[in-house]
C-alpha cells in the first residue's frame, strides 16, 4: 500500500516554506553572490553587492522578508507515484499561503486584473498557482514554494525567429536583446531560456528553468550547455552590473532548456528574476520526515560568508 500525506501536513511544510522563502535565501544561492562580490573589478558594483550580502543578513538576524515585494506565489509541485494524498493538495497550499500573508506576514500583492479588487490574501483568481509534474518511482511529495517579484516576472519574453534561414544567431542576440531590456529589475539577474517546444510550453520551461537547482548548474545535453555558456558569458560581457549601474556582473546564473519543436517553429522564450532569488524546496515522506532540499542544515557556514565579505 503507498504511503498517505495528509493535507494538513501539505498545509504545514507549505507555509513554513513561503516564510522561508521570502526571508532566507537559499544558501548555494548566496556563495554565488559572495563570489561575485569576490571577483568584482568596478568599485560601485562592489558596493551594491555588499549591499545585497547585507540585505540578506539583516533579513535573515531579524526574520523578515529581504525584499518589500513579497511576490505573487507560485508553487512546483512533484508527487511521488508512491505515495497518496489525503484531502484537497490545492486547498492546503490556498490556506498556507494565506496563512503566510497573515504571519510572517507578506505584502497582499494578488488583485483581480480588471476590477483591482484586493482580498488581502494573496489568494484569488487562479493564486495562488501550481505547476505540477509527477515521478512515478519516488516515494515522497516534493514542494517548491516560489515567491516571484513583479520586477523580473515582467519582463518574461518571446524572441522572435524566422522560421526560415539560421536560427542560432537571431536567438543569441534575442536572449541578450531581452537581458539589455530586463535591466529595470535589479540586477544581476537570473535568467531562464527555453528554445523549442511550442510558445506555451516554452514560457513555462524557461520559467521553471530560472529556479533549477543548484543555481548555475548546466544543462546535460551537450549542445544545449554550450550554448548556455555562451549566452552566460556574452550576457556578463554587456556591463550592465549590479542594479544597472555598471560591472562584471549583469547575470548570475542563465539556464537554458531546451524542447523538440515543430519542423516549421522555432519558439524561445526568456524568463528572468531580479537578484534576490527566493525559492524554498523540500520532501515530505508518509511517516512526516521531511528533507530540505534548497535549505540544508550544517551544510553551509553563512557567518563565514557575511565574515569573508567584509574582508
Amino acid at each position: 500500500m503507498p504511503g498517505v500525506i495528509t493535507e494538513a501536513m501539505v498545509c504545514d511544510l507549505a507555509y513554513r516554506l513561503l516564510k522561508k522563502a521570502v526571508v532566507v535565501l537559499p544558501p548555494q544561492f548566496v556563495g554565488l553572490l559572495q563570489e561575485a562580490y569576490a571577483r568584482e573589478r568596478n568599485e560601485r558594483a562592489r558596493i551594491n553587492l555588499r549591499t545585497m550580502l547585507d540585505a540578506v543578513r539583516v533579513a535573515e538576524e531579524e526574520d523578515r522578508p529581504v525584499c518589500q515585494d513579497t511576490g505573487l506565489l507560485f508553487y512546483h509541485v512533484t508527487m511521488g507515484g508512491k505515495v497518496s494524498i489525503e484531502g484537497d493538495l490545492n486547498r492546503a497550499l490556498i490556506q498556507a499561503a494565506e496563512k503566510a500573508t497573515e504571519d510572517v506576514p507578506l505584502r497582499p500583492n494578488a488583485v483581480h486584473p480588471i476590477s483591482r479588487k484586493n482580498l488581502g490574501t494573496n489568494s484569488g483568481w487562479g493564486i495562488p498557482y501550481f505547476y505540477y509534474d509527477v515521478a512515478p518511482e519516488v516515494d515522497y511529495l516534493e514542494i517548491s514554494a516560489i515567491p516571484k517579484g513583479g520586477g523580473g516576472a515582467a519582463q518574461t519574453t518571446f524572441v522572435n525567429i524566422p522560421p526560415i534561414g539560421p536560427k542560432m544567431k537571431p536567438m543569441i542576440k534575442g536572449v541578450l536583446d531581452a537581458i539589455i531590456n530586463a535591466k529595470s529589475a535589479c540586477p544581476p539577474l537570473i535568467v531562464g531560456v527555453c528554445v523549442g517546444g511550442s510558445k506555451d510550453l516554452a514560457v513555462r520551461t524557461a520559467t521553471l528553468a530560472v529556479f533549477r537547482q543548484p543555481t548555475g548548474s548546466l544543462n546535460p545535453d551537450p549542445e544545449a550547455r554550450t550554448l548556455e555558456m555562451e549566452l552566460l558569458e556574452a550576457a556578463n560581457r554587456l556591463n550592465i552590473g549590479p542594479m544597472a549601474l555598471g560591472g562584471d556582473t549583469s547575470v548570475l546564473a542563465l539556464h537554458l532548456e531546451i524542447r523538440g519543436c515543430h519542423t516549421a517553429a522555432a519558439p524561445c522564450a526568456v524568463a528572468f528574476n531580479c537578484w534576490p532569488l527566493r525559492i524554498a524546496t523540500a520532501r515530505i515522506y508518509p511517516d512526516g520526515r521531511i528533507e530540505e532540499v534548497t535549505h540544508p542544515s550544517n551544510k553551509f557556514n553563512r557567518t563565514q560568508i557575511f565574515a569573508d565579505n567584509h574582508r
